[in-house]
């Protein structure tokens, strides 16, 4: 429930609606059994709640008609579930060993292997490669998390705090590259 909400919205501004929603819904099954309007109402501050409420209903039916997904791959089999959140939640639900790639873990990664920018993510197969390459077996959901916190803290997308930055051989950091890891040589 709580991925729907998170997309393209701040997590301070989803708490208190997601435990409102958790309140009122404990699981999919309540989600499925509330009325659309009353959904659309309790996450009306977040925005885009038509779309958001839509969506929810389509998990939930399909969550309860199938039971509970326990791959990325079937969650990603679930409406309106891409690659990106089937992929973050595996890591966080099942501890599954995948990388699930935003904005903010490529701009970390090309910055710090200095590969070129690319508007798809999702095409960016050297990308791809990369972070599934970098996904420590043993503790994929600390890994995930500590690169999302890297990116969200230190490696913004304006302004990087770069001499706080703990990866010592980040060619941004170290001046190799410029912001749209171009070589400066």
């Amino acid at each position: 429930m709580a991925e729907v909400l998170l997309q393209r919205t701040q997590a301070m501004r989803v708490v208190p609606v997601f435990s409102e929603l958790i309140c009122r819904c404990a699981d999919w099954a309540d989600i499925l059994a509330i009325p659309l309007s009353e959904l659309r109402s309790l996450i009306a501050s977040l925005g885009f709640q038509n779309q958001r409420s839509t969506r929810l209903k389509l998990i939930a039916a399909a969550i309860v008609e199938h039971g509970e997904p326990q791959t990325s791959g079937e969650l990603e089999e679930l409406p309106g579930i891409g690659e990106y959140m089937a992929r973050a939640l595996a890591v966080q639900l099942f501890t599954e060993c995948v990388a699930p790639i935003d904005v903010n873990i490529a701009r970390v990664l090309r910055r710090v292997f200095a590969l070129p920018g690319s508007q798809d993510i999702r095409g960016d197969h050297e990308l791809q490669n990369l972070a599934m390459d970098l996904v420590p077996a043993s503790d994929p959901r600390s890994y995930f998390f500590a690169i999302l916190d890297l990116g969200r803290t230190i490696c913004t997308s304006s302004n990087p705090l770069c001499t706080s930055c703990p990866v010592a051989t980040c060619n941004y950091r170290n001046g190799i590259i410029r912001l749209d890891c171009q070589s400066v040589e």
